[in-house]
C-alpha cells in the first residue's frame, strides 16, 4: 500500500495558450497543498496525477491513521493569449486499490478503495487536462470549461499541450 518513490529525473508539461483570450487551467506548481488537494483535473490514461476530492483517501495516509484528504480544490492559474509555462511531473500516477479493513476512517462508511502513487510504465499514454475560459476568484467558479487530451510516449522529457 505504500506509495511507488518519484523518480530522479521528471517530465515537462508545456502548456502553450494558442487563442485570442487568457485560459486558465489547474495549477499544481502555485498551490503549495496540490499533493494533498484536487488534481484530478490532470490524468494520465484517466488515472489522477494528483490526490483531491474525486480522488479515494490516500492509502499511506490511512496507514499513519490520517482521516483521508481535506476538503480543498485546485486553484487555476491564468495563462495569457500566446503565452506558454512549464510544469514538472513527476511521473507518477494514483491508482485505485482495495482499502485494508483496519485503515478505514469511518466505521459507518468506509472506504473501500484507496489512492496509491504508482510510476508510469515506458509506452504509449494520453495526458488530458481540464481548462477554463473564465474563473471567478470571489466565488471560486469557472466558466465554460473543456478538456484536452495530448497522446504521448514515455520515456520522453517534454510533453507539449496546446490549448487552441
Amino acid at each position: 500500500m505504500k506509495d511507488a518513490a518519484p523518480p530522479e529525473a521528471s517530465v515537462k508539461i508545456v502548456i502553450t495558450n494558442e487563442r485570442d483570450v487568457p485560459v486558465y487551467y489547474p495549477d499544481f506548481i502555485k498551490n503549495p497543498r496540490w499533493d494533498a488537494c484536487g488534481g484530478g483535473d490532470w490524468r494520465v490514461d484517466g488515472q489522477s496525477l494528483f490526490s483531491g476530492n474525486s480522488a479515494p483517501p490516500m492509502c499511506e495516509g490511512l496507514l499513519a491513521g490520517e482521516p483521508g484528504l481535506p476538503a480543498c480544490w485546485p486553484l487555476p492559474s491564468a495563462l495569457g493569449p500566446g503565452e506558454t509555462v512549464e510544469l514538472a511531473w513527476d511521473l507518477r500516477a494514483i491508482e485505485r486499490i482495495p482499502v485494508v479493513a483496519a485503515c478505514s476512517t469511518e466505521p459507518s462508511e468506509p472506504d473501500t478503495t484507496c489512492g496509491r502513487y504508482q510510476l508510469v510504465e515506458d509506452g504509449a499514454h494520453e495526458l488530458s487536462a481540464t481548462f477554463m475560459v473564465g474563473y471567478d476568484e470571489n466565488t471560486l467558479t469557472a466558466a465554460d470549461s473543456w478538456s484536452v487530451t495530448v497522446p504521448f510516449e514515455l520515456p520522453t522529457a517534454v510533453v507539449n499541450v496546446i490549448v487552441e
